[in-house]
């Protein structure tokens, strides 16, 4: 079937020159007019740049005069007859209210990006000339990087979306790491995508056989998303709450650092006072005063010790507290945000918790688009099916009706000489009966005045000789009058005439047969059936399915019921970083407080200890060798007590440390964080970049620039198939006609 059976209109809409907002009146006086530019650029297999041409496109909201630069080899106006006058690199044209279209031919060939595809086919390099219908394992390498001879800031800040497309029935076992795989029809299109200031890189593999491919396309864009920026109220408050956290925890590890202090000045007294205790008896008087002061000393630090831990430990529940608070609003925010964007692209929606929240959002990043996308891609191809399958069904008919036809009337003129003997037979019967009695004695005086037995007789012996030759031969007569006029050009053509008329009554009864007709019927089946046929329409199905315009079609769809994917993908990412950055230090703060909790409850119990020494010390005076024996193992405790209150002392030192830098490092994380989201904007929305013209310098009022770069398709070379016809045994008309009706 003929491409033209299906028309698919390209426009300039369909080429992205649409959805630009109108630009400002262009008034006189300016240098240039604010316009967009659609950069075309024509690639051959290897990537290299074939020609370059570019679209201008002018939205006046007033009747005005166009001013605009370029070096181009060639100019053309696209939107109506008016001439563009061009100077060198000036450019200036006349245009009415609207759009304006005109496009430039570049005699340079330099482009931002230098684009390379290379091809092995078995390991070795192959040229792609060469590649179109061979078989073996395939390898496409292709790289994208900067071409440093053009400026600009093109590949600073624009994004390059890359498209293969791969026929599945062509191409097995298709590999590329990087890319994402879609399912078009029969074809696997492979998309990568090159943000600004990086180069792409990428390899595809696939086991093929007759090998051919559609061109690769390149598209170039700024990259500029629309983010708002997020609502921190509740997180700056939440911060503000850990700053007051941190500050209430450093001032705690600094008492604790000084009663771990007092602690160990009053461990070493004790220490002290059991080695006076245990050098004897005798001075058991003073050595159990001295004991008693140094058990009084112990008390106090105990206890002072004891009210340290206890302070920092009473802030322990509400630092956790806080911490679950923080790490619940921040999820019930996630929640109420992400909900509706979820159900409006028909995803169901699982509330975050502390729990399932990565899984969750794992999840969605794998359904999104995913089912859009499908529905739009089935509703288009039944579409398209039923379009092209109308369209083949139609042109089979009338071929098969046209051959049948053209073997009845074959066979029908085959028996013409018969149908014309007929026919003249008729014709001749006909001339007999009209035979008049004059026209008798015309012929038989013919005949006797040509016998020359009556070269001497009169007119009338003449006469009664024809007479008798009519009464004696008429029918002899009748015969050669018949003939006479048979051979006349009036009879003749009438005999023509008729046996034609008769010959094409034929033709058509036959074509209006039931036979005939079950016969066509059936034909027409056996083609819609062939793999031929069917082959045929499935390649137009997914050459139209594979057009730019219902390939834009679907992306609209999914568009529209999507909204837009990369801005919940982001939101996703950076929802799923957030909450992973907060859960590690919400982990590490209850390992801290629980710490600190344990740290209390062997202060107490040190409290109760030293109470228990001081009650003890009291009753000393009970019996002296009681109290040497008790003051040899209080002089070994007192050791093992200084020890660890040593220890304990640098402990509180490096909490110190490490309270007081936290407490430095979040008394501005406010203001940093604020920086960040700010500075994350800047970089997603584009912001920062400035839109220049790839034309000329001298075009400062661009509004927009994007690149459309397409490669040459790898095709298959033709082949001649031979057909071998079966030749029917060869029949008489009448038997073919028979044949017809049994």
């Amino acid at each position: 079937m003929k491409s033209q059976n299906i028309k698919i209109v390209a426009t300039l809409a369909a080429i992205g020159v649409v959805g630009s907002t109108a630009a400002p009146v262009w008034a006189a006086g300016q240098e240039t007019s604010p316009k967009e530019e659609n950069v075309y650029v024509t690639l051959n297999q290897e990537g290299n740049v074939e020609n370059v041409y570019v679209v201008n496109l002018f939205n006046l909201e007033q009747d005005g005069n166009i001013q605009d630069y370029g070096k181009y080899s060639s100019i053309k106006n696209l939107s109506n007859e008016q001439t563009i006058k061009q100077d060198q690199d000036e450019i200036s044209v006349d245009a009415q209210k609207g759009s304006f279209y005109y496009q430039g031919n570049l005699d340079s060939r330099q482009i931002p990006w230098n684009i390379k595809l290379t091809y092995l086919l078995d390991g070795k390099e192959i040229s792609p000339n060469e590649l179109g219908g061979k078989s073996g394992h395939l390898k496409i390498k292709g790289s994208v990087t900067q071409n440093k001879e053009v400026k600009g800031n093109f590949f600073d800040s624009f994004m390059i979306q890359a498209i293969f497309t791969l026929d599945t029935v062509k191409c097995r076992n298709i590999k590329s790491e990087g890319a994402t795989v879609a399912n078009v029809g029969a074809n696997k299109q492979l998309t990568y995508m090159k943000l600004p200031k990086e180069d792409l890189n990428f390899e595809i593999e696939a086991d093929v056989t007759d090998f051919s491919m559609e061109g690769a396309s390149f598209n170039a864009v700024p990259l500029s998303l629309k983010l708002e920026k997020p609502d921190t109220k509740e997180l700056d408050e939440q911060i503000g709450k850990l700053q007051d956290g941190a500050k209430d925890l450093d001032d705690g590890a600094k008492k604790l650092q000084d009663g771990s202090a007092a602690l160990k000045d009053g461990s070493g007294k004790l220490q002290s006072g059991t080695q006076t205790l245990a050098s004897g008896a005798n001075e058991l008087v003073n050595g159990t005063t001295q004991l008693q002061s140094g058990a009084n000393q112990l008390a106090e630090g105990t206890g002072t010790l004891f009210g340290g831990l206890s302070t920092l430990a009473g802030q322990s529940a509400a630092l956790q507290n806080g911490a679950t608070q923080i790490f619940d609003s921040l999820l019930q925010a996630a929640n109420v945000q992400m909900q509706p964007a979820l159900e409006q692209v028909g995803i169901a929606f699982t509330p975050l918790t502390k729990e399932n929240y990565s899984a969750v959002l794992s999840q969605i990043n794998g359904q999104i688009g995913g089912v859009a996308l499908q529905k739009a891609t089935e509703e288009a191809k039944k579409k398209v099916t039923q379009q092209v399958t109308q369209v083949v069904t139609q042109q089979v008919e009338q071929q098969v009706q046209q051959a049948v036809q053209q073997t009845v009337t074959q066979q029908v003129y085959a028996g013409k000489k018969q149908v014309q003997q007929a026919v003249t037979q008729v014709v001749k019967q006909e001339i007999l009966q009209k035979i008049t009695q004059e026209q008798l004695l015309a012929a038989a005086y013919q005949v006797v005045s040509a016998d020359p037995n009556f070269a001497q007789a009169t007119e009338e012996q003449k006469k009664l000789a024809a007479l008798q030759l009519v009464q004696q031969k008429p029918d002899e007569l009748k015969e050669q009058i018949a003939n006479m006029a048979l051979v006349s050009p009036e009879v003749t053509q009438k005999i023509e005439d008729t046996v034609q008329q008769k010959l094409q009554e034929l033709v058509a009864q036959t074509m209006q047969s039931e036979q005939i007709q079950q016969k066509i019927k059936n034909e027409i089946q056996n083609q819609l059936n062939s793999t031929q046929i069917q082959g045929l329409i499935a390649m137009q199905i997914e050459t139209v399915m594979a057009s730019d315009e219902v390939q834009k079609q679907i992306a609209d769809i999914v568009a529209q019921a999507t909204g837009a994917d990369s801005e919940i993908v982001q939101k996703i990412n950076g929802l799923a970083t957030q909450l992973n950055g907060f859960h590690t230090f919400y982990n590490g703060l209850m390992q801290y407080t629980g710490g600190v909790n344990a740290a209390c409850e062997g202060a107490a119990k040190l409290k109760n200890g030293a109470a228990s020494l001081q009650s003890g010390i009291s009753r000393l005076s009970g019996g002296a060798q009681n109290l040497q024996q008790g003051a040899n193992a209080l002089k070994d405790g007192a050791q093992q007590l200084f020890s660890g209150v040593t220890e304990l002392q640098d402990g509180t030192g490096k909490m110190a440390d490490g309270t007081n830098e936290l407490r430095e490092k979040t008394a501005d994380m406010d203001s940093r964080i604020q920086e960040e989201i700010d500075k994350l904007l800047d970089e997603f929305t584009g912001k920062d970049a400035e839109i220049q013209s790839f034309v000329s310098d001298k075009n400062t009022n661009v509004e927009s620039v994007q690149f459309v770069m397409s490669t040459e398709a790898i095709e298959q070379q033709e082949q001649e198939v031979q057909q071998v016809e079966q030749q029917e045994e060869k029949l008489s008309f009448w038997q073919r006609l028979l044949q017809l009706f049994r």
